[in-house]
């Protein structure tokens, strides 16, 4: 009788079922934290571009999570322990989190809450005469860092779509525009969210 080896004496639907038709575990859950993550960056700075990216990556963990669900409710009939519908739940719950989370200002005001001792500071060194050439502001991603006669600006990188986002610090009032395009919306300490208009 020919050798076998013992993997190749598991039926083929057997050999996949640990990984494809068990419940969530640590990777997906991963995987899944990575794409909201992604999603919640790319809203809390702005940027159209890295939406787009994260797009795929959140399709392609839905598109997992919803083959291997579907396939685990109708084997067994919607017949699962709690611990395990529990596990199935995490991964829509997560993304809903996320989405709605979209939907407000709050990764935003997260983000500028964590930045702000380190945007405060490279505004005062800035506005002093120090070197404009700056690749990170606190959490943002800078381009485009320069003074102005009342105060410093920078555009955040990879922000907006046509028009640009980024903050501006002035703490006598509106910051100045070099030219009409330039448009303020007031946060607080005397900094503004600046959108730079495409023209």
């Amino acid at each position: 009788m020919r050798w076998q080896s013992p993997a190749s004496r598991i039926a083929p639907e057997d050999r996949i079922y640990p990984w494809a038709w068990s419940p969530p575990g640590r990777w997906l859950l991963l995987a899944t934290l990575c794409a909201a993550l992604l999603a919640l960056d790319a809203n809390s700075r702005e940027s159209y571009s890295a939406s787009i990216m994260a797009l795929p990556v959140c399709l392609l963990v839905t598109g997992v999570w919803l083959v291997r669900f579907l396939h685990a409710a109708w084997s067994n009939r919607l017949d699962l322990p709690g611990a395990e519908w529990l596990r199935w739940l995490a991964i829509p719950a997560i993304f809903f989190v996320a989405l709605r989370l979209t939907e407000t200002t709050i990764p935003f005001d997260i983000r500028l809450a964590v930045s702000r001792g380190a945007m405060d500071q490279a505004a005062a060194e800035v506005m002093a005469g120090a070197s404009t050439n700056r690749e990170w502001i606190g959490l943002y991603p800078a381009e485009s860092v320069e003074r102005t006669s009342n105060g410093m600006r920078f555009l955040i990188a990879d922000s907006g779509f046509f028009d640009r986002i980024g903050l501006a610090y002035a703490p006598s009032g509106e910051p100045a525009g070099i030219d009409g395009t330039d448009e303020y919306q007031p946060l607080d300490g005397g900094w503004w969210r600046w959108v730079s208009k495409f023209n």
